[in-house]
């Protein structure tokens, strides 16, 4: 004897009970896609850009503004050095002379050093705030729910 009844899930079922939408807000859906790999390397190559930048150009303005002293305090040494002769010699006056003008001319480069340095270092924090904005313009807003229903935003 064959029995005829119908297969399990394959006969027919119960309607199923929908609630109404009572505002748009219920019926909008967010779906978010994961990011694709080409995404995520793109992001994480331009924040390891932004995280570099101005770092060369700092390091070079200090060490081009540490030399700089340095011939500074060298400049002074020679001029100090060449108005403590207390020879009255044709020979020691020409010798005070060079030493006033290597201490002068070594004091100009020095400062001009200094001052390009300080530039340096200057461009250098310019670079870094420059970069910690445009990373907090890239930082993306995340949209998720509680387990209480209520919504919440973040960064990520």
């Amino acid at each position: 004897m064959v029995r005829h009844d119908p297969i399990d899930g394959a006969g027919p079922s119960a309607p199923v009970y929908r609630a109404a939408i009572e505002s748009a807000e219920d019926a909008h859906i967010t779906i978010d896609f994961p990011a694709t790999p080409d995404d995520v390397r793109l992001r994480s190559q331009t924040m390891s850009r932004l995280s570099q930048a101005g770092r060369v150009t700092g390091l070079t303005g200090l060490a081009v503004t540490i030399l700089g002293l340095v011939g500074v305090a060298g400049s002074a040494y020679l001029c100090l050095e060449a108005a403590a002769e207390i020879e009255d010699t044709d020979a020691a006056d020409r010798n005070r002379w060079i030493g006033f003008g290597l201490g002068g001319g070594m004091g100009t480069l020095s400062a001009l050093a200094v001052t390009f340095g300080l530039s340096q270092v200057c461009a250098c924090l310019k670079a870094r705030r420059r970069a910690e904005r445009e990373m907090e313009t890239m930082s993306t807003h995340v949209h998720f729910t509680t387990p209480g229903g209520g919504r919440r935003y973040g960064r990520a």
